[in-house]
């Protein structure tokens, strides 16, 4: 089940948030027929349901069903943006876009709340944070994926300090042992680093 990293609640209720989920490599799109933004809490339904019933193993489905949770227990609006499957400068140029027309529209929100699934969606932080305040974060995760996540980046962390260690590379493996174990790790890591990014993603 998926685990919420945070709640909000208390002096949050006061304020006029919106809550908002990520949908960065556009799944939501291209899996179903809706496009991004989905704003209002019977379109993002609608969106989730649609979402899971195409692809029961994509989480952004668990991330939207948290959102309209989240932003039904606070009282307040929820929004679901979306990028492209061209996840980097491309997506983040959609999801900006959807964002500031949010924004734009009716009402003035005093911040937002953001529900994501993982690292990948919070490298967009810095962009929602430009816009308007972040009044809190909700992290949804499916355990194992998470463990697979951490692991992944913990092991390409070791790697890379030691690429751009030549000393330590020498101690630890030797120059022939290192290359081998380097691409050996690689050609394992691919399938694991797509199942921790993409997270059921086809």
């Amino acid at each position: 089940m998926p685990q919420p990293s945070s709640s909000a609640g208390g002096s949050l209720k006061k304020e006029n948030l919106l809550v908002l989920c990520i949908d960065r490599d556009d799944d939501l799109g291209r899996k179903t027929s809706f496009d991004g933004p989905l704003v209002g809490h019977e379109d993002c339904l609608k969106g989730a349901i649609a979402l899971a019933t195409a692809d029961p193993a994509d989480t952004d489905s668990n991330t939207m069903f948290e959102a309209i949770k989240s932003a039904r227990e606070i009282g307040c609006e929820v929004a679901v943006v979306t990028g492209s499957l061209k996840v980097g400068a491309a997506s983040d140029r959609i999801v900006s876009s959807q964002i500031d027309k949010i924004l734009s529209g009716k009402g003035k929100f005093d911040g937002v709340i953001l529900v994501t699934d993982g690292a990948d969606d919070e490298q967009l932080i810095p962009i929602v944070q430009s816009r308007i305040k972040i009044s809190g974060i909700k992290r949804v995760i499916v355990k194992q994926a998470e463990r697979l996540e951490n692991t992944y980046y913990t092991a390409m962390d070791w790697l890379k300090k030691i690429v751009k260690d030549k000393e330590m590379a020498r101690l630890m493996l030797g120059v022939p042992g290192f290359v081998a174990l380097a691409q050996a790790f690689a050609s394992a890591a691919a399938p694991a680093h797509d199942r921790a990014r993409q997270r059921g993603r086809p």
